[in-house]
C-alpha cells in the first residue's frame, strides 16, 4: 500500500503547486492588464463610482414615481441613448456592489421600471420610438415628434444586448421589446453613410440583434483613406471625436484598428496639452447658452481640428470644455501621467449629486451640469478599471476562483482513482503491488 501512499502524496503536491503557480501568474497578468487599476487602489476608482451614482437616486435624476430617468437633472427628459446610459449605469453598479439585486430601487426594481416602459410606450407608426419621452409622465412631449436618431436607437440596442448577455432571465423580453420596432427600416438609413465615427459604434447596436447595416462604411475607409494630422499623431480625414471610441472600448465593441484610432485620438490630445498647456478632453456633452449641448471635434469632415460645433449646426469659437467622463475614461483605458493630471483637475467636480459635467479651458469655470451621460460614464470606466468590459468576466478573482475550483475537482477525481485502485488490491488487479 506504500505505493499508492506515496502516488497519491506526489500527486497532490503536484496539483497544490499547480493551483499555486496559477493563482500568481493569473493575478500578476492581470494586475498587468490595461482593465485594472495600476497605482490606484480600488478604493480610488469605488469612490469616483460612489459619487457618480448619487445621480442615479430616486429624486436626484430619477422620477421616484415612474422610475425613468432624467438626462439632466434640470431637464426632464430622455432619448433612447439616454436608456441605454441608465441602464449601462444600473449593470455597472450592480457590479461595483453599489447597489443590491432585489428591494426598492434595486437592480430588479429598476430594471422591471425601464422595460415595461420599453414595452408599453408610445411609438410612431413607422414601427420607430420617439426622439425624446418626459421621464414624468412617461409620454411623448407635445413639442417633439420626430423619430428617435438612428445612433440613439442604435445605443439602446446595444445596452438591451449587454443585459441580455448578463441576465438570460430577461432575454425572452428584450427580444419581445426589440421586436415592437421595424430595427430593419432604421439600420437602413441613409444616416450609416455618413464619414463619422459615431455610426460604427452605433451600428453594432443592429448587428447584434442580427439587422444589417449595408450603408455603413468600413472602419477601414474611414475618410475615404485620407489621413489629416493632428499633434503628430495621424487621424482618419472623417468626423472624429473621443466618445464613441471610448464607448466601445469600455463595452467590448472594438477592434485593434478602432482601438489604434481610439489611442491615436487620445493620444493627440495628450500632445496638444504638452504643446499647448491646455488640457484636452474633447467629447460632447453641456455648453454654456445659448448653445447649449455641443460636439467637440478632434476632427472634422472636411480636415478641421480641434472644432466646436452646436447641436444646432452653428460653429462655436468659444472655450473648449475638458469633459469629466472623458476624463474619467481617458484614465481607465491609458493610465499615465496625462490622464492622472485630467483626473486630479475635474475630480473636484464631484458634488452630493454627482459630478458636474466639465471644465471651460480658458478661464477654468465650472460647467455646473449634473447629466447621466457624464456620471453614467465614469460608473463604465471604473467598472472597467476594476473588472473588465460588462460582457466579459475576467476578473481576478473570478478567474482564481475557477481555478480554484478544477483544482479541487481534480483533486477529488484523483482520490477516488486512487480509493477505486487500493480496493482491487490482492484482487488480481493487473500489475497491483504492495
Amino acid at each position: 500500500m506504500r505505493f499508492f501512499s506515496n502516488v497519491w502524496r506526489k500527486r497532490v503536491t503536484s496539483i497544490c503547486l499547480f493551483l499555486v503557480l496559477a493563482l500568481t501568474v493569473t493575478l500578476s497578468a492581470s494586475l498587468s492588464g490595461n482593465c485594472l487599476v495600476w497605482a490606484e487602489s480600488s478604493d480610488d476608482w469605488l469612490g469616483w463610482a460612489k459619487v457618480a451614482w448619487r445621480y442615479y437616486q430616486p429624486g436626484v435624476g430619477v422620477n421616484p414615481s415612474t422610475g425613468l430617468h432624467y438626462a439632466r437633472s434640470d431637464w426632464h427628459r430622455f432619448t433612447d441613448w439616454d436608456a441605454g446610459v441608465y441602464i449601462h449605469a444600473i449593470l455597472n453598479a450592480e457590479r461595483l456592489g453599489l447597489i443590491s439585486e432585489d428591494g426598492d430601487w434595486g437592480v430588479n426594481f429598476r430594471l422591471n421600471k425601464i422595460l415595461n416602459f420599453l414595452e408599453t410606450r408610445q411609438i410612431a407608426p413607422t414601427r420607430e420610438s420617439y426622439l425624446q419621452y418626459d421621464a414624468d409622465t412617461g409620454a411623448v412631449p407635445a413639442d417633439t415628434k420626430a423619430p428617435a436618431h438612428p445612433s440613439d436607437f442604435g445605443r439602446l440596442l446595444l445596452a438591451l444586448d449587454d443585459l441580455r448577455r448578463l441576465r438570460p432571465d430577461l432575454a425572452s423580453r428584450i427580444h419581445s421589446i426589440v421586436a415592437r420596432y421595424d430595427s430593419g427600416l432604421i439600420a437602413n438609413s441613409s444616416y450609416f453613410a455618413a464619414n463619422d465615427i459615431y455610426p460604427l459604434y452605433a451600428a453594432q447596436g443592429f448587428h447584434a440583434f442580427g439587422f444589417s447595416t449595408p450603408k455603413l462604411k468600413d472602419l477601414e475607409s474611414l475618410g475615404g483613406g485620407s489621413f489629416v494630422d493632428v499633434n503628430g499623431e495621424s487621424i482618419p480625414k472623417a468626423w472624429v471625436t473621443s466618445e464613441p471610441l471610448l464607448l466601445a472600448i469600455l463595452e467590448s465593441r472594438s477592434s485593434p484598428l478602432y482601438e489604434g484610432y481610439a489611442e491615436r485620438v487620445f493620444r493627440a490630445q495628450e500632445k496638444r496639452y504638452s504643446d499647448s498647456g491646455v488640457l484636452t478632453a474633447f467629447g460632447e456633452g453641456a455648453y454654456p447658452a445659448p448653445y447649449n449641448y455641443v460636439y467637440e471635434w478632434v476632427v472634422t469632415g472636411n480636415g478641421e481640428t480641434w472644432r466646436i460645433r452646436a447641436v444646432n449646426g452653428d460653429w462655436v469659437n468659444g472655450s473648449a470644455v475638458i469633459y469629466t467622463k472623458i476624463a474619467f475614461a481617458f484614465h481607465a483605458i491609458w493610465r499615465n501621467d496625462y490622464t492622472m493630471t485630467l483626473v486630479s483637475h475635474v475630480s473636484k467636480l464631484q458634488t452630493s449629486e454627482g459630478f458636474f459635467d466639465g471644465i471651460m479651458d480658458k478661464d477654468g469655470s465650472t460647467l455646473t451640469v449634473l447629466s447621466d451621460k457624464t456620471n453614467g460614464m465614469i460608473l463604465e470606466a471604473a467598472g472597467y478599471a476594476l473588472h473588465g468590459p460588462i460582457p466579459e468576466f475576467s476578473t481576478p478573482i473570478t478567474i482564481m476562483m475557477i481555478v480554484l475550483a478544477l483544482s479541487i475537482l481534480a483533486v477529488r477525481k484523483l482520490k477516488r482513482r486512487v480509493v477505486r485502485a487500493r480496493s482491487t488490491v490482492g484482487r488480481g488487479f493487473p500489475n497491483a503491488r504492495t
